[in-house]
């Protein structure tokens, strides 16, 4: 088992590296299915025909790879990968073709090893245990791309059927394209049903069929490219350049039209002021080695911490008492290799990262939020003084501009530099790395169908960060702990224990804090604006009756009349414009709103608790960890709608 130590020597080797540039090599997946029985006379055309599809995929990608705006969405270099059940027949076909041209290897077992060459029963068994263990080599981490071994039930019949459809569809799940070689006559077999979900999940598909085999068919969603359209080889260049290429301009934010330039996209996002301090205390989830600067100016950034420090003053006020607890342990008993944690290393460190970015932002922009609030109630406090004081009234106005034009000033830049944006956009790039990783651990390659290659291409929904997600996601490897090249029993418990605790309760304990944190932030803001209210009021009125009294001589204008009158006059000004500043900080915060909805998560995530701990096997816990993975991000993206158009003009 890996050790924290070991844990932390995988983080000094990788973080660094991140924290300077977070982009991933280009990688293109093709997954393998196909019959076991392939006769001989038909044999060497398939071997072709796969040798042909996989060489123009390579061409197809380098090319790509020269154009400007693909390129510097990756690292140097193109990985080729070829993800297969190994079966007898056409997986180990399309396996072996993709080694003989350098395509790294990754293996998905439907179940344990010794189990799965039982069924190894079409020729020679000694052969064909051989060739297996030669490829499950080649797929070993770290020189391969992986091997997931499934639980899949071994016992003949329905059973057993339904573990081989399971290792199908988890390879469609990790392909970029799938390779099928199928008879046209035999759709409605294990394969050909494998093959249908697969284009119906939107999964681009090839199909070979053996009594053509020196052709292809071409399934891109509903469109079909039979083997004698001569469009079929363009067809399948521009799929390959569409799994690369970003969906939409880098330089454009999420909140903007095509065609409006934005400081802020994966370019800015790489030069991000992330620092690495490797001594820093690092708990695999929360903490770890990074810290972010923002790229604002000194005066912007002298007030970060503000808005923390209203919050901790805030946080400590009395709350009503709550039974819910966590009394979750902290679990990292996972059994891993050291090569199989690295994957999940390297997921944890692309969140952390995202994670100091937002958090920096989100402080920021909240922070110059509540001096820009200030600034516009002193600017109509200047401005009621200036017209009240002759004698100073250059002074005021001078003061009243000043304070004017520093808060536009701090508008201008927020919008210059994408504050929101950058906000935003982190949060949700930092919270798909988050519940990936969990999604990892159970053998799932991502929380959504459309972070899939050309899918949502011309989607407006997508964003440099869902590409640049969708990229980093391709280029993880396989890599379950207990579940690899050597299957450990107790390895679905530990997994759903540590989800538990680390994914669900933490994100229960979350939700538990900022629902009643922002609730009383609610309340705060709007017992300060009842108060400012109550103030004007009485202000004004007593304002009236001293006006009424003065007019009738019922009182003398003494001096002290009069510079209450006076001080009467500018707080009558003051207090409007200080309860118009609450309400917009009030409404701007949506306090109320995140506050409910985060305690609703919260009970939500409670009970869902206890499904995941009882998670009989890898593929119930799998499908369990999707749905709660879809129902968090769903929920990340509701509050970036809250949020996405609370600029700090609001």
């Amino acid at each position: 088992m890996t050790t924290i130590d070991e844990l932390k020597h995988l983080i000094a080797q990788r973080a660094l590296a991140t924290a300077r540039d977070p982009r991933p090599r280009a990688i293109i997946r093709v997954g393998a299915i196909g019959h076991r029985n392939i006769t001989d006379d038909v044999c060497d055309k398939i071997t072709h025909t796969v040798r042909e599809i996989l060489n123009q995929i390579r061409q197809s990608a380098e090319e790509a790879l020269k154009k400007t705006e693909i390129s510097e969405q990756f690292t140097e270099g193109l990985e080729l990968v070829v993800i297969s059940p190994l079966a007898e027949g056409a997986d180990r076909l399309i396996a072996h073709a993709g080694i003989d041209l350098n395509y790294r290897l990754g293996a998905i077992l439907p179940f344990d090893i010794l189990d799965y060459e039982a069924t190894f029963d079409l020729g020679n068994k000694d052969t064909a245990v051989d060739d297996f263990h030669t490829l499950l080599d080649a797929a070993k981490l770290p020189d391969g791309h992986g091997i997931i071994i499934l639980d899949g039930d071994t016992t003949e019949g329905k059973p057993r059927d339904a573990a081989f459809m399971r290792c199908a569809n988890t390879v469609t799940r990790w392909s970029d394209i799938l390779i099928a070689i199928l008879s046209e006559d035999r759709w409605n077999s294990q394969t050909g049903q494998s093959v249908r979900g697969a284009i119906d999940m939107g999964v681009p598909v090839i199909v070979i069929d053996p009594k053509e085999s020196g052709y292809f068919t071409l399934h891109i969603n509903a469109e079909v490219t039979g083997p004698s359209s001569c469009e079929q080889g363009e067809r399948l260049g521009q799929l390959v350049v569409s799994l690369l290429a970003p969906s939409v301009n880098p330089a454009h934010t999420s909140g903007e039209p095509v065609g409006v330039e934005s400081s802020f996209g994966l370019a800015a996002y790489r030069s991000e002021h992330v620092d690495c301090d490797l001594s820093r205390a690092c708990d695999f989830e929360y903490s770890g080695p990074y810290l972010a600067k923002t790229s604002a100016p000194a005066w912007a950034k002298c007030w970060l911490g503000l808005n923390k420090s209203i919050e901790k003053h805030i946080a400590g006020l009395p709350t009503k008492p709550n039974s819910w607890n966590n009394n979750g342990p902290f679990v990292w008993d996972l059994p891993f290799d050291r090569t199989t944690a690295a994957p999940i290393i390297d997921l944890y460190l692309r969140y952390h990262r995202a994670d100091v970015v937002a958090n920096a932002y989100g402080e920021l922009q909240r922070s110059v939020q509540i001096i820009i609030a200030i600034l516009g109630v002193a600017t109509v406090t200047f401005a009621a003084l200036s017209a009240l004081t002759v004698k100073y009234s250059t002074t005021f106005s001078s003061l009243e501009l000043v304070s004017l034009a520093i808060a536009l000033n701090y508008v201008w830049v927020s919008h210059r530099q994408a504050w929101l944006d950058r906000w935003l956009d982190c949060r949700l790039l930092a919270e798909i790395f988050r519940y990936s990783k969990f999604l990892l651990l159970t053998g799932l390659a991502s929380p959504f169908a459309e972070l899939r290659g050309p899918y949502a291409a011309e989607d407006s929904e997508r964003t440099w960060a869902r590409d640049h997600a969708q990229s980093v996601l391709r280029a993880h490897r396989l890599s379950v702990p207990g579940r690899g090249s050597a299957a450990a029993k107790d390895a679905v418990g530990l997994i759903a224990n540590y989800i538990a605790a680390q994914c669900i309760e933490g994100q229960a304990r979350y939700h538990y804090k900022t629902g009643h944190f922002r609730l009383k932030y609610g309340k705060a803001l709007k017992t300060l604006g009842v108060v400012a209210s109550i103030a004007t009021l009485v202000l004004v009125g007593a304002k009236a009756v001293l006006a009424f009294l003065l007019s009738y001589q019922a009182i003398p204008l003494s001096p002290m009349i009069a510079l209450c009158r006076n001080v009467g006059t500018v707080l009558a000004v003051v207090f409007p414009a200080l309860t118009a500043g609450l309400l917009a900080m009030r409404a701007i915060g949506e306090h109320d709103v995140v506050g409910l909805r985060s305690l609703a998560m919260m009970k939500a995530l409670e009970r869902e608790k206890q499904i995941v701990k009882n998670a009989p096997s890898m593929q119930a816990l799998g499908d369990h960890m999707l749905r709660i993975a879809r129902t968090l991000l769903h929920d990340v993206a509701g509050w970036r709608e809250l949020y996405s158009e609370k600029h700090l003009e609001s």
